[in-house]
């Protein structure tokens, strides 16, 4: 992939492991792994969660936009 230019060698703090694996079954297909441990190390958590979709549209009622 490397020879391909489909991807490139990156060393941030952002980049992340790539490992292409046998996939399970007949004939030659391919996964595409991907290690996101060290994204997750510098990924901040979310405060305030986004609320479920239910919970949304229950909190409208029958309020109009119009």
């Amino acid at each position: 992939m490397l020879s391909w230019e489909v991807i490139e060698s990156c060393l941030g703090e952002w980049a992340s492991g790539v490992v292409v694996a046998n996939k399970p079954g007949p004939g030659d297909a391919y996964r595409f792994c991907v290690d996101l441990v060290d994204v997750n190390n510098v990924t901040k958590k979310v405060k305030f969660p986004i609320p479920f979709l239910e919970e949304v549209i229950e909190n409208l009622g029958e309020r109009s936009f119009s």
